[in-house]
């Protein structure tokens, strides 16, 4: 008998299965890579951010504010804070780890201490426009480090930049109390490189990728309580046709004797959490543009104000109005004891192994199973207006093993230093602070330093 569907699967079959075996497939756990058919799991356990969400353990999802937020809720650019008074508004944010921090330690949660990083870099840059409800946003973080001649012997010089990047739109509705916002999350891969014979680096990979996110937010006005809820997609990068290194027949694709994987992944995540505060502060003061100020309270302040000197202008009203909204800011009481928690959740990574294990070239199989990460911290500002102590908890999934699961314990601090209109660009009234933060847990110490704007 005839059955043409039959021999149609069968011929497919045989097609699919020949493509399987020609690519190759991992290993048993702990032997040597010797295809490209597999991905590489880019979850990051120790929580690299600033100071602040540092010494918060990481739980910025239900708090989100100001451009640090960017990367934990896509609703951060609508949140107006309160020492804006402008209808148009912009905040930038720079952070960068300390080098020596995180060299020797099991970055990973591996179970593998002392790989070798030199020059290990990890940056951050972002900052949003706002404009009266709406916001945009941006932020990019940059992992950059060389490898020690160990790890890769026939590309001593080679040198690997991990680039995450978030772009994102947000809205205020209802009096800014519930904030949506939402857009792309990319990754990327470059490896740069010389052979053992000390040729001219080049370009030898480029890998990247873009996935979907979503947030929302609630900052109730009446409550000293905010809540958040965070999706993304997961974001799968592959080569660019562009790279030097190119596939061969058998579909695998060589950078000495390193097999570069097929794919890099970010896992989707989903994440919730809320904070509240207790003491005479509120957690969610809103905002009033200086538009806003009402005319008879513009005219109040001009009367009692010292009269302007023969000759000279008078101040106009944005500057009457915005002295208005400072001194009321100011008024506002500084004391507080801030409590915030988040839960992580992120998805398993088909066919995949760790960052290191594709280093190494030994199979270390990631992120087979769902992980979690609960997040807490608190921050307290103990000297009004001059102090502010912070302290946290993480629980770090392993993604290799459940059994390497860790704690991390964080604190850290900010202390008002001294005013500077930094040239004219800020305006008057303007503090300026400097902070400190330290993560500790088993086989990883990570620090940094911090100078910002006091608000």
């Amino acid at each position: 008998m005839n059955f043409p569907g039959v021999r149609v699967a069968l011929l497919l079959g045989v097609a699919f299965a020949t493509r399987a075996l020609a690519a190759g497939s991992l290993g048993a756990q702990g032997t040597a890579i010797s295809t490209s058919n597999y991905n590489v799991d880019l979850f990051q356990g120790p929580e690299l951010a600033s100071s602040r969400i540092i010494g918060l353990g990481g739980a910025y999802v239900a708090l989100a504010d100001t451009a640090d937020g960017n990367p934990f809720n896509p609703a951060s650019p609508a949140l107006r804070m309160p020492y804006s008074t402008r209808k148009v508004d912009f905040d930038l944010t720079v952070g960068l780890t300390i080098p020596a921090a995180i060299d020797g330690t099991d970055f990973y949660n591996s179970g593998t201490r002392g790989f070798t990083y030199d020059n290990f870099v990890f940056l951050t840059l972002g900052g949003n426009l706002q404009f009266g409800h709406a916001g945009l946003g941006a932020t990019i973080n940059i992992q950059s480090f060389n490898l020690g001649n160990a790890s890769l012997p026939s590309f001593p010089n080679l040198r690997f930049s991990l680039i995450t990047g978030h772009l994102i739109a947000a809205y205020g509705f209802f009096h800014e109390e519930v904030l949506i916002g939402a857009g792309v999350r990319i990754t990327g891969l470059n490896a740069d490189g010389t052979d053992a014979g000390g040729g001219n680096a080049q370009p030898l990979l480029k890998m990247a990728g873009v996935g979907l996110q979503a947030g929302v937010l609630w900052v109730p006005r009446r409550l000293p309580l905010r809540l958040g809820v965070v999706a993304r997609t997961p974001v799968q990068g592959q080569a660019d046709p562009t790279s030097q290194t190119k596939p061969d027949t058998s579909g695998d694709t060589l950078v000495g004797t390193v097999y570069i994987p097929n794919t890099i992944e970010l896992p989707w995540e989903i994440e919730m959490g809320f904070a509240f505060q207790i003491g005479p502060r509120p957690l969610n003061p809103g905002w009033t543009k200086h538009q806003d100020v009402p005319d008879e309270d513009v005219e109040a302040e001009r009367n009692a104000s010292p009269p302007p000197e023969p000759g000279a202008t008078p101040e106009t009203r944005k500057k009457v109005a915005t002295r208005i909204l400072n001194r009321r800011y100011e008024a506002i009481p500084r004391a507080r004891l801030l409590v915030t928690s988040s839960l992580l959740i992120t998805g398993a990574s088909d066919n995949a192994v760790g960052f290191e294990s594709f280093l190494n070239q030994k199979v270390n199989r990631s992120g087979q199973a769902v992980s979690f990460t609960p997040r807490l911290g608190l921050e307290a500002e103990v000297i009004p207006s001059w102090l502010q102590l912070r302290a946290g908890t993480y629980y770090e999934p392993s993604r290799f093993n459940p059994s390497l699961a860790r704690a991390h314990g964080t604190a850290g601090f900010d202390v008002k230093l001294f005013p500077w209109k930094a040239f004219g660009i800020f305006d008057d009234g303007t503090w300026w602070r400097i902070g400190a933060v330290l993560d500790v847990a088993r086989d990883y110490v990570g620090w940094s330093l911090a100078v910002g704007l006091w608000h």
